[in-house]
């Protein structure tokens, strides 16, 4: 008869919990927010111990199972437009780590320990997210890594670098980045700043107005601009392509915004 301690059922399940939804939050090329994933990393650790409970075990049923997994999902990413395909990959992910530490206990049938088949396995996973899903996208064509940063915070994104952006700033002349506004949510949140619209034309939209505002800084491979405009879409811009902005790169007579001497000139 196997024994199973539940403070042992309860961390190694948290812990695979919060790879699991890493791995998810950074293929769709958002932010991670540390709270949430530990929030829901939790409630799915309890869970794993609830389902050992007797009288408790519908709860490890496949339906159970699919219902929790729901759960955690809602609690990262909210109740959106996008719930579903993000619900999709979750599990898809769930199954791929799941397969992963299987594979790793078979290999390591010398060893009763569950900490050495999750720290082999979960660190091979962790290993994984840190390589392709950080700092892959400097690996893939067109692909940068870029930090925004406004009142103390910041946010790291994974942008596109499309050189077909045209759209400036009419002060600063500076190609305007236009990020995904839910993927900016972590930067905004309660945040009160001023903000204008920009006039931009694209395929199926012959006239239309973006919302802009300017961060602190703007960080892409290694060069830091000041005060950027950044450019908030109200829909997504890439459809499982990894990133959640676009950005034009540098452009000749573009140059860094000082609002006060924007003042002065008034």
């Amino acid at each position: 008869m196997r024994v199973v301690y539940a403070d042992l059922a309860f961390f190694l399940n948290a812990a695979l919990n919060y790879l699991t939804l890493c791995c998810t939050v950074r293929l769709f090329g958002l932010p991670i927010r540390h709270l949430r994933l530990a929030a829901a990393a939790a409630l799915g650790g309890i869970y794993a111990v609830l389902a050992l409970l007797p009288g408790w075990t519908l709860l490890g049923t496949a339906a159970g199972k699919c219902l929790m997994a729901l759960w955690m999902v809602w609690i990262v990413f909210g109740c959106g437009k996008y719930f579903l395909r993000r619900y999709l990959l979750f599990l898809a992910v769930s199954c791929t780590l799941s397969g992963a530490v299987v594979a790793v206990e078979a290999i390591l049938l010398s060893t009763d320990s569950p900490w050495v088949v999750f720290l082999v396995s979960g660190g091979f996973c962790a290993f994984v997210l840190a390589v392709v899903f950080f700092r892959g996208a400097a690996a893939v064509p067109g692909l940068v890594r870029a930090r925004i940063s406004l009142g103390g915070r910041s946010v790291t994104l994974t942008l596109f670098r499309d050189t077909g952006n045209t759209l400036r700033d009419p002060k600063s002349g500076q190609v305007v980045c236009v990020v995904w506004a839910e993927a900016l949510t972590p930067l905004l949140l309660g945040q009160s700043l001023p903000r204008y619209t920009v006039p931009y034309q694209s395929l199926g939209q012959s006239a239309g107005a973006l919302e802009v505002f300017r961060c602190d800084t703007l960080t892409i491979d290694g060069r830091t601009f000041r005060h950027y405009p950044i450019g908030l879409s109200p829909h997504p811009l890439s459809d499982g392509g990894g990133f959640v902005g676009l950005w034009g790169g540098e452009q000749e007579g573009a140059r860094d915004y000082d609002p006060s001497l924007a003042a002065k000139s008034t």
